[in-house]
Formats: structure tokens, sequence, C-alpha cells
């Protein structure tokens, strides 16, 4: 799916303009908000917390393995209190974020380099 956006504000703009983004159905997962961290204000409005989302421990178990994957190993398991677990490259594991039951978050992807 394309979106298509268009600018046209004269007071701010010479001209109006466009962009394009490409966007990726994903038909077995919720819907789920962006939130800016950059002059966030709207947190307080969001519904629920990732804490809300339970992943039930055979759904989770469907995930372990070890993957590679942009020249990193990342070796997925299920923790002892049922929280889906990552390490890369060895290092000690970093619990992964329910955001559904078919997505999952990891605060620091970006950073371990």
């Amino acid at each position: 799916m394309q979106l298509q956006m268009t600018f046209d504000d004269p007071k701010t703009f010479t001209k109006a303009w466009s962009i394009t983004v490409d966007a990726i159905l994903n038909p077995d997962t919720d819907l789920l908000e962006y939130v800016c961290n950059e002059n966030e204000r709207d947190a307080q409005h969001l519904v629920g917390k990732h804490s809300d989302t339970k992943v039930a421990l055979e759904t989770l178990s469907k995930y372990v393995g070890t993957y590679h994957a942009t020249g990193r190993d990342f070796t997925i398991r299920v923790s002892d209190g049922g929280a889906l677990m990552v390490g890369i490259n060895g290092r000690s594991s970093i619990e992964l974020l329910a955001l559904s039951q078919t997505s999952f978050y990891y605060p620091g992807l970006g950073a371990d380099s």
C-alpha cells in the first residue's frame, strides 16, 4: 500500500509538495499507535501498556531458536517467568516487550551494533 500526502499551505510554503510512503499490511496483527519521543505529549492519553499484552507460552515457544540477520546471530528463548528473551552474538539476553500476539519490541536493537 502507498500513502501519498500533499502539503499545500501558501502562508508557509512557496509551493505545494508531496511525499509517498510505502506501508506494509500485517493482517494477523493489531494496529498499533506510533508515539514519537521527541516533544512527546500524547502518551498520557493512550490506553493500555505493554504489560497488558499477555502471550501464551505455546505461542512464545514458536519463536525459540537462533536467527542470523544483518551480520548478527539472534538467540531467542523463553524465560522462566514466561517472557520472550533475545541475546545478540552470545551476549546476555534482554526481554522483548509484547506489543501484540505476533509483534515484539526490543528497545536496545538500534544501539547494539
